[in-house]
């Protein structure tokens, strides 16, 4: 394909596994740029044979992370390439067939507004179980927090338009938080997401990726630190509400109950984090009309406490029988 170009970021890859890959690629694909980002001096000689394949080679001096690996080969695309159609961004550990690469770029092709991602299937007993565990809570934490939903939220096989290009080399990261800070941008510039079923590929156990479970999940999950806060300032603010009311009104307790629930809730919506549609927001606050009651009534707590008791299992039951 002469309209797309095919970037692959490098740290201290397996020269075998790269080698192979890269050999088939060539016969799909004229433009590939590999980034070699600050890998080890034995790897100079791997990178210059790629070069006489004509492959054009991109080097940082010293490791810089793989988003800035990827920024460095957007801003050369969008220099050098500017009547490529778009990029197909793949990672050099074996993980991506060019198969599923080609099926990414004509998506991208069909969808030059959108980021095209593609997506494993996460139930395989391939999957390793800190892969399943990673997509499982971030994936979850994206729905809650960010309201987006995506499948496969640590995927490296990602295309998107030269146009596009333009808007994801600003966002922000460095490293691996950096693909995540993307899909939190389609949600923040209104961009879909395209989503494109690939092959499931781990290579005993995943063992080539550089990802570093702890350092690079911290950078990752801190990206959600404002979402967090605004979660916690609508439950404080609800939680406040709601027991002004129970002070300041004197009818039955039923009544008083149901107004203080209904009035929390609404006071609240202007700040949810989540588009949640009528049918579910009525489920909602009438499951938690109902439970509050019933606990406040069979127990000696407080209904505040009733409450926030009740506002947890209340989203749990609305998730376990309407989403």
């Amino acid at each position: 394909m002469k309209d797309i170009v095919v970037i692959i970021p490098t740290y201290d890859p397996n020269e075998t596994i790269m080698s192979e890959f890269m050999t088939k690629l060539q016969k799909e694909f004229k433009n590939i740029i590999v980034v070699n980002d600050g890998c080890r001096s034995e790897f100079d000689d791997f990178f210059k044979k790629l070069g006489e394949k004509k492959i054009k080679i991109l080097k940082n001096n010293v490791n810089l992370g793989k988003g800035m690996a990827l920024k460095h080969a957007y801003n050369y695309v969008l220099n050098e390439y500017p009547k490529c159609k778009g990029v197909v961004s793949a990672d050099c550990d074996g993980q991506h067939t060019v198969e599923d690469i080609k099926k990414l770029a004509e998506a991208c092709i069909k969808n030059p507004e959108a980021l095209v991602i593609g997506v494993r299937d996460f139930n395989q007993e391939i999957v390793p179980k800190r892969s399943r565990f990673g997509n499982k809570i971030t994936k979850l934490v994206m729905e809650e927090l960010v309201d987006i939903s995506i499948s496969d939220t640590q995927t490296g096989l990602r295309a998107m338009s030269y146009e596009m290009i333009k808007t994801f080399i600003k966002s922000g990261g460095e490293r691996y938080e950096y693909e995540t800070n993307q899909l939190i941008d389609c949600k923040v510039k209104n961009i879909p997401v395209v989503e494109v079923p690939i092959e499931t590929i781990y290579i005993d156990g995943n063992s080539e990726s550089h990802f570093n479970p702890i350092g690079d999940s911290i950078k990752i999950y801190k990206l959600f630190s404002g979402y967090f806060a605004k979660l916690l300032l609508i439950l404080f603010l609800n939680l406040l509400i709601f027991n002004i009311i129970l002070k300041i009104v004197t009818l039955p307790s039923i009544i008083t109950v149901t107004f203080a629930i209904i009035l929390a809730n609404l006071a609240c919506i202007k700040l949810k984090l989540k588009d949640i549609d009528i049918v579910n927001r009525i489920v909602y606050v009438i499951t938690l009309v109902v439970l509050t009651l019933i606990l406040g009534g069979i127990t000696n707590i407080s209904y505040t406490i009733c409450y926030f008791v009740c506002m947890i299992l209340s989203y749990l039951l609305i998730r376990i029988f309407f989403e």
